[in-house]
């Protein structure tokens, strides 16, 4: 009859791997901007589909919604041949907090990130030339606060 104890070691695919044994596994050591890489093939779909949609040329001035780690930012620059600089904001940002029952609480912070940005260079005073094109939004969504104002906002200063 088996133990009713399961430590790491069972289920077997679902063992836990303890950093003494790093090297034993040979469990590979990735740099800061291969952590945040799913590889060439997805990074040619997204390009594609860049180029599909969004028609980016080598003139456009873009600008990228997205998290800074990981930037798909300068990938995009460099496929794309861009002449000016990306315009890069952040999406929002959150902050966490540990409540008395010792559970983590997100709070989202208003008035920070892309929503924000949008919201205040919308301003009809601010009916200048925009900074930017044509705009992308990656992993972006879960900051808004109202999505369809957002996206509202983005499409005005793109025209």
């Amino acid at each position: 009859m088996a133990s009713s104890y399961l430590g790491p070691e069972s289920p077997r695919p679902l063992a836990v791997i303890s950093e003494g044994y790093r090297n034993h596994y040979r469990i590979p050591m990735y740099s800061e901007f291969e952590k945040y890489e799913f590889g060439q093939s997805y990074d040619e779909k997204m390009f594609d589909l860049i180029h599909k949609y969004l028609e980016l040329g080598t003139t456009d001035r873009l600008c990228y919604v997205g998290e800074s780690k990981g930037s798909f930012a300068e990938r995009i620059a460099d496929k794309f041949c861009l002449l000016e600089p990306v315009m890069t904001v952040i999406p929002g940002h959150y902050s966490y907090v540990e409540t008395d029952t010792q559970k983590v609480l997100s709070i989202r912070i208003a008035h920070t990130g892309s929503e924000e940005y949008f919201r205040q260079n919308s301003n009809p005073k601010n009916k200048e030339r925009s900074d930017y094109d044509k705009v992308i939004l990656k992993d972006a969504i879960r900051y808004f606060e109202n999505p369809m104002e957002t996206y509202a906002k983005y499409h005005e200063m793109c025209i």
